[in-house]
């Protein structure tokens, strides 16, 4: 109920992202799992690349699609690396 408003109003389609229109295309091209490649998606932040993935992960995987993506945070993780050289 509590929900953090841009939690709430997050695109849960390609096609409610708005921007990006060209790479928008390329991933509502992508019919089937079986035609995705790997992919990393690199930015600056808050430009929609979290929402674009899970969106497409949930066109294609639909019910299971968080089983089906593999989330890594490189700010966290770079967060995490500067912890373990500081000891």
């Amino acid at each position: 109920m509590n929900e953090i408003w841009t939690q709430k109003h997050t695109p849960q389609n390609l096609d409610d992202i708005v921007g990006n229109r060209d790479i928008i295309e390329y991933l509502n091209s992508t019919e089937r799992a079986e035609d995705l490649n790997n992919m990393i998606f690199a930015g600056k932040s808050g430009l929609g690349k979290t929402c674009a993935a899970l969106s497409l992960a949930h066109k294609l995987f639909k019910f299971n699609y968080k089983s089906n993506v593999l989330y890594i945070n490189a700010v966290s993780y770079t967060h995490l690396r500067a912890h373990e050289t500081d000891s």
